[in-house]
């Protein structure tokens, strides 16, 4: 498939190239990544196009628009990707958003070829190109603009829930490690609506000016991303989970499962938001749940919407870093499936094992870190030899040094009296000299 390009395009100077990245190297952060980019138009193009695109790959491209604009696929100078049914072999794949579950647009090779214009409802568009182990092509170039979003006159709910997204951000990371703060390892509720609260008010405004809308309530749609170091992975316990809401008729006293819920959810992908990363999707009530990473990453997502004051989302989460493999000698304490965590973790009052042995027999088990003196090393012993003899030696040589300040003190107080006592003589001296002289 070839066209030409647009006007618009072939006048503008400066087109930029937006590369094919893997997952791990994409910027979700849309303000950052357009101070760098400003240009309102640009391009993507396949992996070394011209030339055919490389076997088993898969890249993503994640193209941000500046505020109160939109991202347009306005047309293409090549698109020649392999064919399938469903175009399921090599294929491009295009999502309305900045995740791999924001809405689908369509997935497109030589079976199925793209139709331009394709616009964002919001500032991003998510594509994800992917090719398998035979039959390579020469791939695609294709153009966008980056357009300011005109007023429309009626507001749907995928735009409203694009711009309430947009407005009431709260997408956050969260580096998982050992020394983390207190209460850093436990997420709730109140953490996400604090995010609400925060833009509340400016949001309200702008769909008032923009839609003259006034029946408002918000939705919350947010992303939390948990990340440890290379070498761990990342365990996340749900200790509460309540979900109540008047669309899907969940009762509190009657949390049952229900499938394919569009709203008042959550989600966990591990690794990336690929709906083939999805672990667990949730939307309705749960209590001690797990779940173990199997990479360094794990994407959650808290989807709410208050229509009624009757709606509820309320949960607690906890999360900690593991290990696999041997554990190292009181440094780390094993769980009963043999994953290793932090001593830090142990009787903190957070389930960080899944069968909740780091708190259990919490008073046998912080009397067993304290090590015997009989099981001290050699190279403790001496340790502490030197730090008494340390501290004997900075109590010698403070007691000289307050003695030397101290004799200093009493000998200036004796030279000051001395001077004083001097000074009272010769003004008596003085005073019976004047008077002699009145006598005489």
């Amino acid at each position: 498939m070839k066209s030409n390009k647009t006007s618009t395009q072939a006048e503008n100077n400066y087109l930029h190239v937006i590369e094919c990245k893997p997952l791990e190297n994409l910027n979700l952060d849309e303000d950052s990544e357009f101070k760098r980019n400003y240009s309102l138009n640009g391009m993507i193009q396949s992996p070394s196009y011209p030339i055919k695109y490389p076997k088993q790959l898969s890249c993503y491209f994640l193209i941000h628009a500046p505020k109160n604009h939109i991202v347009s696929l306005t047309g293409v100078e090549n698109f020649d990707i392999e064919p399938s049914v469903d175009c399921s072999y090599d294929y491009l794949e295009i999502r309305d958003g900045k995740y791999g579950f924001s809405p689908f647009i369509g997935r497109y090779c030589d079976q199925n070829l793209p139709k331009f214009p394709i616009n964002s409802t919001g500032r991003n568009l998510w594509i994800k190109f992917n090719s398998d182990e035979s039959i390579e092509a020469q791939g695609f170039r294709i153009f966008y603009q980056l357009k300011r979003n005109g007023k429309v006159k009626e507001l749907d709910y995928s735009t409203y829930a694009k711009l309430s997204h947009e407005f009431l951000k709260c997408d956050d990371k969260i580096f998982v490690d050992e020394g983390l703060e207190e209460l850093t390892g436990v997420l709730t509720n109140y953490d996400i609506e604090n995010y609400f609260d925060k833009n509340y008010q400016q949001f309200q405004k702008y769909l008032l000016r923009m839609y003259n809308y006034v029946n408002f309530y918000p939705i919350l749609d947010c992303t939390i991303i948990l990340e440890t170091s290379t070498d761990k992975k990342i365990f996340v316990g749900i200790e509460e989970m309540i979900i109540v809401s008047s669309k899907n008729l969940v009762s509190v006293n009657n949390l049952d499962s229900i499938e394919n819920c569009s709203e008042n959810f959550f989600q966990l992908y591990d690794h990336s938001t690929s709906i083939e990363n999805l672990k667990l999707n949730l939307c309705t009530g749960q209590k001690n749940l797990f779940y173990k990473s199997s990479t360094n990453k794990i994407f959650m997502r808290f989807n709410f919407v208050r229509r009624s004051n009757s709606d509820i989302f309320k949960f607690k989460i906890v999360f900690n870093p593991f290990t696999t493999g041997t554990c190292g000698f009181n440094e780390t304490f094993q769980c009963a499936d043999e994953s290793c965590i932090s001593q830090q973790y142990v009787c903190d009052g957070k389930r960080s094992c899944i069968f909740s042995e780091d708190e259990s027999n919490c008073k046998q088990l912080l009397m067993a870190t304290v090590r015997p003196k009989s099981e001290w090393s050699q190279e403790k012993k001496t340790e502490i030899m030197h730090r008494i003899i340390i501290s004997i030696l900075g109590f010698v040589l403070s007691t000289i040094i307050l003695s030397a300040i101290t004799l200093s003190c009493k000998r200036s107080i004796y030279a000051s009296q001395k001077l004083k006592k001097e000074f009272k003589i010769i003004n008596k001296y003085q005073q019976t000299k004047e008077l002699e002289d009145e006598i005489f």
